[in-house]
């Protein structure tokens, strides 16, 4: 009997260990994925492997860089820069919440993240993705056609959206600068279409518009108290 309890002891723990050791191991997910062309900003995400990799795949002829930032917009790393698109990955370390600066120009791009995550760390990321995230609604539009246009707008808090989209084809640029000066966003686009990019903090802003050869239509989209 006392042979036999022992050995059941033995199981368990054999068991628990191979739990752990299945908790610790890790492989490579995809967590996140965006599609454009042009040059864009993404949404923030979470970074929780201390390992990650951005994987991009660009196709045109122009210019292609990739820049990742951290929330307060400092610049981390450069994963590509290059003037004749080639596809590739950039392997990157730390954690935190990162977004990405996407720069094409007369080139489309496919780009995604992947992180080396234990089981633990997947079921974390899990959980921070499923918190309630802030509703954005429409704070300010505006359309028109051809010419250069200025016009002022002002963000209360947090993040904000800009879509773009091009009705006719022709060249569309959006050039979006905060109170001091500074580029907060550059857009593109040279092909009918809609495209989409964040900037990542608020205040006052001036957002130049120069089109030819197509309709436009622009919105801004801001966190709803």
């Amino acid at each position: 009997m006392r042979q036999h309890f022992q050995k059941l002891v033995v199981l368990a723990a054999a068991m628990v260990a191979s739990g752990s050791a299945l908790a610790q191991e890790a492989q490579w997910l995809e967590t996140q994925s965006w599609s454009g062309a042009g040059t864009a900003q993404t949404e923030m995400f979470w970074v929780v492997g201390s390992q990650w990799r951005v994987i991009y795949r660009p196709s045109g002829k122009g210019i292609f860089t990739v820049a990742v930032y951290d929330r307060d917009s400092r610049l981390l790393s450069i994963p590509t820069d290059q003037s004749e698109p080639i596809s590739g990955s950039k392997s990157l370390r730390g954690t935190g919440e990162r977004y990405l600066a996407i720069t094409g120009i007369d080139s489309s791009w496919q780009v995604r993240v992947e992180q080396y995550l234990t089981k633990i760390e997947e079921w974390h990321l899990t959980q921070i993705m499923r918190q309630p995230k802030p509703s954005y609604g429409r704070m300010g539009t505006w359309t028109g056609e051809d010419a250069t246009e200025e016009y002022e707008f002002e963000v209360p808090q947090g993040s904000w959206q800009l879509v773009h989209r091009n009705d006719g084809g022709g060249y569309l640029q959006v050039v979006v600068r905060d109170d001091q000066g500074y580029v907060a966003l550059a857009a593109n686009a040279t092909a009918a279409g809609q495209g989409t990019s964040w900037v990542h903090k608020p205040g006052k802003f001036v957002m130049e518009v120069k089109a030819a050869g197509t309709k436009w239509e622009i919105h801004v989209l801001t966190q709803e108290k």
